[in-house]
């Protein structure tokens, strides 16, 4: 969701900053770019790791949750203009679809408009799944609602902790660079900036992954 239908992260980032400077403390906004996709409260505890500020597990629930409402007050929280003709798309060719994320359901409902979501069989959010990203529960959990073997989805991420969790629950993996550059998503098995490569690569019936850990190519 964050960073492949809907342009979240530059908010997310903002968002991050403004609670810790709430408490007296500069955020590098590399650092929660580097954690993206997995639960909040993780993100939380490695970043203040990062910083050397000891929080005990209340007050990081507490930053969380003051993070997720300053979130959702903030405006220009988009879907990408591609994804809406992709998920069309895939209606039109009887090819169902997922939504897999860390976020939670209060934040998703928020972000994603209601035709988008209605969109999707299933939603598998933060709640759903014991381990977030980069374990691999919500790809299984997703795949699984689709009644599907994960061999024979795809999904599409952003980040490197999606592309981890999606690997390992036996997903091929297209990652858009929509946050980051190319070289941080050499995981997947194809790299591209285009949202519409989604069609692209499911009209061609999915190609075999190339040989190698890692391998990957890029449409540009």
């Amino acid at each position: 969701m964050d960073g492949v239908l809907i342009d979240s992260q530059p908010n997310h980032v903002r968002a991050w900053q403004t609670v810790f400077a709430r408490r007296g403390v500069e955020l590098d906004p590399s650092l929660p770019l580097q954690r993206e996709g997995e639960k909040a409260l993780d993100t939380c505890g490695w970043i203040c790791a990062q910083l050397g500020l000891a929080l005990s597990l209340a007050e990081r629930e507490e930053l969380v949750a003051e993070k997720r409402s300053y979130f959702r007050s903030l405006t220009g929280t988009l879907p990408f203009a591609e994804a809406e003709a992709v998920l069309a798309g895939l209606a039109e060719r009887g090819i169902p679809a997922a939504l897999v994320t860390g976020s939670t359901v209060v934040n998703a409902r928020a972000m994603v408009p209601a035709g988008m979501w209605s969109r999707f069989v299933a939603h598998i959010a933060a709640e759903d799944v014991t381990q977030g990203k980069p374990h691999p529960d919500g790809y299984r959990k997703g795949c699984a609602a689709l009644g599907l073997d994960p061999a024979d989805c795809l999904a599409v991420e952003n980040a490197p902790f999606g592309i981890q969790a999606a690997r390992a629950a036996g997903c091929r993996v297209l990652a858009l660079t929509t946050t980051l550059p190319a070289e941080l998503l050499a995981g997947a098995d194809e790299v591209s900036h285009r949202h519409l490569r989604v069609l692209e690569l499911v009209d061609g019936s999915l190609p075999p992954r190339p040989a190698g850990e890692g391998a990957h190519r890029c449409s540009w």
